[in-house]
C-alpha cells in the first residue's frame, strides 16, 4: 500500500498516515502506473552533449534564479514579455497543486541514495540549500496550472466539483529528473500516476478540470544557483542516469490543493482550498 497522506487546512502540511518504501516491481505492480515512456519525461530531459557546459536558461533565470541567487549576474530581473520581476509577480496565480510531506523523502533510501550522490558531487556548492530548507513544508507537483487565466471563478469552483468526483489515487516518484530546454536549473522528482481504463489517474484530474493534459507531474525539489561546467554537466548527467529509475516513494494522493502564489516556488503561496478526492 501506498504512503497515505492528507493536507491540514490553509497550511502548506501533509499529515503521513503510514509509511513505507515502493514495493517490487513485479508484472501486476508495474501494470498499476503509468508507465514512464508514456509520459512527457523522456521526450523532455536533459541530453547532455559532450564538451558542453550546462547553461541556465533564461526562462529559468527570470523565473527561478532571483529566488536561488539574486544577485547572480545573469538574472533576468525582469522583462517585456512577462509580469515577473526579482521572481515575482504582484498579481496571485492560481493552480491545483498535490502536495508530498517532507517526511515521505526523509524516510525513503532511494531519496537519501540520490541526494547523497548530488551532495557528493563537484556542483553541490550550486544547489541552493537555502531554498531546500524552505520549502520543505511545501513541496509539490502542479496539476493545473494557471487556472486563473483559462478559467473564471465560477468555473474553477464548477472544476473542483468535478474533480472530488475523482477517487483517490497512487503515485510512484522516481529519482531526479533535470528538463532540456526550459527551466533547466531546477531539479524534479517526475511522478507516475496509477493507471485505470488505460489512462493515467492525474490525467483524468486535469481532464476532470478541462485544462489541457500535460504529460508532465514532476514535484521540484532542487534549484541551481549557477551555471554548470562542462565537467560538472557530465557529472550531474552521471547521477541523473544512475537515479532515473529508482523508485523513490509510492503515496496515496487523498487530497490536493488550490493555491494562490506571488512566484513559481511557492514561497508566497496560500492554501485557499483543500480538494479531497472520493474514498473507494
Amino acid at each position: 500500500m501506498a504512503d497515505e497522506v492528507q493536507l491540514q487546512a490553509h497550511q502548506h502540511v501533509w499529515l503521513q498516515e503510514s509509511a513505507r518504501p515502493p514495493v517490487e516491481m513485479g508484472a501486476s505492480e508495474a501494470s498499476r502506473y503509468t508507465p514512464y515512456a508514456e509520459l512527457a519525461y523522456d521526450a523532455r530531459a536533459y541530453r547532455r552533449e559532450p564538451g558542453r557546459p550546462l547553461r541556465l536558461d533564461a526562462t529559468y533565470r527570470r523565473n527561478h534564479l532571483p529566488l536561488a541567487r539574486a544577485r547572480h549576474p545573469d538574472v533576468i530581473v525582469a522583462d517585456e514579455a512577462s509580469d515577473y520581476v526579482a521572481g515575482r509577480y504582484d498579481r496571485a496565480r492560481t493552480s491545483i497543486v498535490a502536495f508530498v510531506p517532507w517526511s515521505v523523502f526523509a524516510a525513503s533510501e532511494g531519496y537519501r541514495a540520490s541526494a547523497a550522490a548530488l551532495g557528493d558531487a563537484a556542483f553541490a556548492g550550486k544547489i541552493a540549500a537555502r531554498l531546500h530548507r524552505q520549502r520543505k513544508d511545501r513541496l509539490h507537483a502542479t496539476v493545473c496550472n494557471l487556472l486563473h487565466l483559462t478559467h473564471s471563478p465560477d468555473e474553477i469552483e464548477a472544476a473542483i466539483a468535478e474533480i472530488e468526483k475523482q477517487p483517490a489515487f497512487d503515485v510512484r516518484i522516481w529519482g531526479p529528473w533535470l528538463g532540456h530546454d526550459r527551466n533547466n536549473g531546477r531539479l524534479y522528482l517526475p511522478f507516475t500516476p496509477e493507471r485505470r481504463g488505460g489512462r493515467d489517474a492525474l490525467g483524468d484530474i486535469q481532464a476532470a478540470a478541462g485544462v489541457v493534459p500535460t504529460r508532465f507531474y514532476g514535484l521540484g525539489i532542487e534549484q541551481f544557483t549557477d551555471h554548470l561546467s562542462a565537467q560538472e554537466a557530465e557529472e550531474l548527467d552521471g547521477v541523473l542516469q544512475r537515479f532515473k529509475d529508482v523508485a523513490i516513494a509510492d503515496v496515496r494522493v487523498r487530497e490536493l490543493a488550490l493555491i494562490q502564489t506571488h512566484d513559481d516556488l511557492i514561497l508566497s503561496s496560500t492554501v485557499t482550498r483543500r480538494i479531497r478526492l472520493r474514498c473507494a
